[in-house]
């Protein structure tokens, strides 16, 4: 039968999870951060896919930033609607200043 398909919270998080569960393990932290936001695309929400009508207008849903945190090296890594590019911030380097 497969997986859900639609762009609802619900069948977002059970193919996340399918995906999670049926890849290959990273070897480090680099292939680790790059394969969670390949996984991460599948869940991508482009403007004007997802909209609600309500009494105050029309609202579109979309993905504004998608994020990977690496715990162990308190690194995090995201990236916006409006750059596929990259940006790591080190916590303790951020909260150090």
């Amino acid at each position: 039968m497969g997986l859900p398909g639609d762009y609802t919270s619900r069948g977002r998080f059970l193919r996340a999870a399918a995906f999670v569960n049926l890849s290959l393990p990273s070897n480090n932290v680099d292939e680790g951060v790059f394969h969670a936001f390949h996984i991460l695309n599948a869940f991508d929400i482009p403007k004007g896919l997802v909209t609600e009508v309500t009494e105050h207008g029309v609202f579109n849903d979309y993905t504004i930033w998608t994020s990977v945190g690496d715990t162990k090296n308190r690194d995090y890594y995201f990236r916006t609607y409006l750059s596929p590019q990259q940006c790591k911030i080190n916590i303790i380097e951020a909260l150090n200043g």
